[in-house]
């Protein structure tokens, strides 16, 4: 890193412009891209020391008048520096200022139009500046309302797992695929919100077009899938296409509440135990009991594997959980008497549930 340089301090807003290289502040970083100060500090640290950037190479100290009239030695990052930490900070605004503005801004200095590069710059902030009002004091949806824009209706990522009775993780690997595999182009199929949480907090949201809403459908193999496709889609285009959002609105929540939830899927806890392992159960969850003794006899050469019980319930997963956090457990194996274990998942009850949704 190169070492202060005596020279005239560099006043608020002026940007230094050395060895055919346009170097900025974290400030002025900020100032072009939106994003906050803090994280564009976390980002070069994290950048040097995992060795993405030199530091030497990249950076450089300068006396800076601030805001306050004082003068302070200011690190100045080039732009390959600043590229990397725009990137890695993975701002709304990061493919436009290192695919458009940065070349810009490195082929001015290179023609030596320094006084084109600080024009340039200034109009990069005052753009970056709108987009940031203009997101400030766009409306905030609230956590279950369904956007409807340009004539089309656009979904999250747990609206989509509301509506299909698929788990949020599995939707967020689908839409995925559908972007790096099939081509889609993420500019025209996903829209960004802000919307009120479950929880209160303001948070700004992916909401996915119709096309990749129906490739998630497709993909997830679910019971709802089909039906969503065939039946749900097509009603809800054509109620949006005549301009009836509020029934669009109704329409949906009712998907969501008749769509086969993962709770309620239901499946087999069981209990195996093996004469080598005296006193110890396995407690476990499966679709097939069967199968899944089997796949255990192949690690006993004598077979010794053996069910002792197994109960279909849609509180299989909680009943695993709860007994293996109850007793002694060391790899899914517990340490209790067979009747008790047994007696404890006849009477489990799920919490804040009836006597009646019990098993």
């Amino acid at each position: 890193m190169d070492s202060h340089k005596q020279r005239d301090a560099l006043r608020v807003g002026e940007l230094l412009i050395e060895d055919g290289e346009l170097y900025l502040t974290q400030r002025q970083i900020s100032e072009c891209t939106g994003i906050n100060p803090s994280n564009i500090q976390r980002s070069c640290i994290r950048a040097f020391r995992r060795g993405d950037l030199n530091e030497d190479a990249t950076v450089k100290i300068y006396n800076r008048i601030v805001d306050n009239c004082k003068i302070y030695k200011i690190k100045h990052y080039s732009l390959t520096a600043v590229s990397c930490v725009v990137h890695k900070c993975r701002a709304e605004r990061a493919k436009t200022i290192i695919n458009t503005c940065i070349p810009k801004l490195k082929a001015m200095v290179a023609a030596g139009e320094n006084s084109k590069v600080q024009k340039y710059f200034a109009e990069i902030c005052n753009s970056t500046y709108r987009i940031n009002k203009e997101e400030k004091n766009s409306v905030i949806l609230p956590a279950d309302k369904v956007l409807v824009e340009d004539g089309s209706i656009w979904l999250t990522t747990n609206q989509i797992a509301d509506c299909l009775g698929a788990a949020p993780k599995n939707i967020g690997s689908s839409y995925k695929t559908a972007f790096q595999n099939e081509g889609l182009k993420e500019e025209i199929n996903i829209k960004k919100h802000r919307r009120l949480s479950s929880d209160h907090k303001i948070y700004k949201t992916i909401h996915f077009s119709w096309k990749i809403i129906k490739f998630i459908a497709h993909n997830c193999r679910l019971r709802g899938a089909k039906e969503f496709i065939e039946t749900h889609c097509h009603k809800l285009e054509d109620m949006v296409a005549a301009g009836k959002n509020i029934k669009a609105q109704k329409y949906f929540n009712d998907i969501c509440k008749t769509a086969p939830k993962i709770s309620d899927k239901s499946g087999y806890i069981y209990i195996i135990s093996n004469e080598l392992f005296s006193g110890w159960l396995k407690i476990g969850i499966a679709k097939n009991v069967k199968k899944r003794l089997s796949s255990y006899q192949t690690a006993d050469l004598y077979r010794r594997f053996k069910v002792e019980y197994s109960k279909e319930t849609k509180y299989c997963r909680a009943i695993e959980k709860y007994l293996h956090k109850k007793y002694e457990n060391k790899y899914e194996w517990i340490k209790a008497p067979l009747k008790t274990v047994i007696n404890e998942i006849e009477n489990y009850k799920y919490p804040h549930s009836s006597e009646k949704d019990k098993g």
